[in-house]
């Protein structure tokens, strides 16, 4: 069986108007946001301060920080 998220699983809600939509989905690969749709991004970004989580490294170079966090506010208005 594939691991890989179908659209249906990725969406986690979505209301009937179609106006509200909650993607549980790689908000930097997603192919769930169409350009100019975004009003709101709810997310715990890693912060890069050496929080331990259980499957992610937060503790990367400063520039590298930097280049992601740029990617990911940038997504939104593209």
């Amino acid at each position: 069986m594939s691991s890989k998220k179908t659209r249906k699983n990725r969406i986690f809600f979505e209301s009937d108007e179609m106006r509200v939509r909650i993607i549980n989905d790689d908000f930097l690969t997603t192919d769930l946001i169409e350009n100019n749709s975004v009003d709101l991004i709810v997310t715990s970004p890693p912060y890069n301060v050496n929080i331990q989580y259980s499957s992610f490294s937060d503790g990367i170079p400063y520039e590298k920080y930097l280049g992601f966090t740029e990617k990911w506010l940038k997504k939104p208005i593209s």
